[in-house]
């Protein structure tokens, strides 16, 4: 049996991008875990150019999900979330 915070996120997971920021706004934690997971490879494509040789990598990609993280809310529904999303890492 499905409990219901495991229903609650499938339904979620079928939502956009943007309906899933306007959920976070609203202070929905789950819509912010889709969307972290959501562009989890987004954050590795950008923290990619600051990998050193013998540094650790997890440590950069850790800086690009909390500037993701603390941008999430400031999205304010101009334009695509994804190109949103690109542009705070330029």
């Amino acid at each position: 049996m499905v409990n219901g915070n495991e229903a609650k996120y499938t339904h979620l997971e079928s939502l956009t991008d943007e309906q899933l920021c306007v959920l976070l706004g609203e202070g929905n934690r789950l819509a912010e875990e889709i969307l972290v997971a959501r562009y989890h490879r987004l954050v590795r494509s950008c923290a990619r150019p600051y990998f050193l040789a013998g540094g650790d990598s997890e440590d950069i990609l850790q800086e690009g999900f909390i500037r993701l993280f603390g941008k999430l809310k400031s999205f304010k529904g101009e334009g695509s979330f994804e190109g949103w999303a690109r542009r705070i890492f330029v």
